[in-house]
């Protein structure tokens, strides 16, 4: 399946599970315009479109820049770090100097734009908090000092838990080059403590995964909510970030939220397979 077919079959399958609303952290630009809202059923889905995604690279490339100003998309996506395939002693170095990352998140909110980056941490994700970005990625490394800054600038957190765990699995079933799950192993550790100190500090997080990203993670769009619950969320807490509860009408840009039908109730649900069973599909 191409990139452009894995787009739209999960675009369907958020549809049928009800949901209403979804963000873009970058993918969408991989297919033709518009060919993914010909697939949401009517638009009976509501995609929040990100402009693109920027990195140390484009950073300083002004004709790239002012065309991702322009699109009309809500988001931009800032890569401040590597990920899961950097070596795990390089992952935290940021991507570009301190001075192009602020000028990045300033112009992109004067030109009405969120921004949301993927970070790791380290100094990176004390930029975000200082630049006061809207939206934070991953964040494997947070210290439970970012965790508290990042709650009290009511900054929105986006683990996505379940991709990392799915890498580091010793029976490796997304079928991952072996250096993938090395990295990705201690990485699931520290984003346990991680989201430990996020839900001490009281940060506002969402669900988000990557799954439409390769083939083989199609049949894991059930598993963040649980991800979620191994490190250590409450299961209200996780289930509102499943829903969507816990977005803003600015982050969503004011559209409906989502309404999921369970024939049983979300708290005596403990595995993907049961939600899959659970879900009264649209």
């Amino acid at each position: 399946m191409d990139v452009e077919g894995r787009i739209k079959r999960c675009l369907n399958e958020l549809v049928a599970m009800g949901f209403r609303i979804v963000r873009d952290a970058g993918g969408l630009e991989c297919i033709k315009a518009d060919a993914w809202k010909q697939s949401t059923k009517e638009n009976a889905l509501s995609v929040v479109e990100c402009s693109g995604m920027v990195n140390g690279e484009n950073a300083k490339d002004s004709a790239f820049q002012n065309c991702i100003k322009k699109r009309n998309s809500l988001w931009v996506k800032i890569f401040a770090t590597g990920g899961v395939g950097a070596p795990p002693e390089k992952v935290l170095i940021p991507t570009m100097k301190k001075e192009i990352f602020f000028k990045l998140v300033q112009d992109y909110h004067a030109a009405g734009k969120l921004v949301m980056v993927h970070t790791w941490g380290g100094d990176s994700l004390d930029w975000c908090i200082e630049a006061g970005v809207d939206s934070v990625e991953h964040g494997i490394y947070m210290n439970q000092r970012q965790a508290y800054e990042l709650s009290s600038k009511n900054i929105l957190y986006v683990p996505t838990a379940a991709i990392y765990q799915l890498l580091a699995d010793n029976d490796n079933p997304l079928q991952v080059a072996s250096f993938f799950a090395e990295h990705a192993r201690p990485a699931v550790i520290a984003h346990q403590k991680a989201v430990e100190y996020c839900v001490k500090e009281g940060v506002r997080m969402t669900c988000g995964t990557d799954f439409y990203s390769d083939p083989k993670l199609l049949a894991h769009e059930y598993e963040e909510v649980f991800a979620l619950q191994r490190y250590g969320v409450p299961k209200e807490e996780a289930w509102a970030a499943f829903c969507g509860q816990t977005l803003t009408k600015k982050e969503t840009g004011a559209c409906l939220h989502s309404t999921i039908r369970l024939n049983r109730h979300p708290y005596e649900i403990t595995s993907p397979e049961e939600l899959k069973a659970a879900i009264c599909r649209m």
